[in-house]
């Protein structure tokens, strides 16, 4: 591992890979910056499962960056769509504890 994060120290960049509590000497490590790089990865893996733009079937730039941004907004309404809904009928007591696709509580 540390051979990857001098690797990427030659090339200018940052590694904001998650150590393992074992590791000695803990290498440095930025929070913030990690859970913004999760929420990225995970932006990318929900909207690959939209099968248009996974196979990129819109050749076109405008049009394509279009459909990516109809698939954020339709992960946008599903997840928000669920919350709101729970909170509105007060039948859900934690709202947390929703999944995000079906608005109904997980187990």
């Amino acid at each position: 591992m540390n051979a990857l994060h001098e690797a990427l120290a030659e090339r200018g960049a940052e590694a904001q890979i998650k150590p393992l509590t074992r590791r000695n000497p803990m290498p440095a490590f930025d929070r913030t910056a990690y859970r913004m790089r999760n929420r990225i990865e995970r932006f990318f893996s929900n909207i690959n499962q939209f099968i248009a733009i996974a196979t990129r079937y819109e050749m076109h730039d405008e049009n394509f960056l279009n459909l990516i941004r109809l698939a954020s907004i339709r992960i946008w309404l599903r997840h928000n769509e669920s919350v709101a809904y729970c909170e509105l009928v007060s039948v859900c007591p934690n709202p947390s504890r929703l999944s995000p696709r079906r608005g109904r509580a997980t187990q």
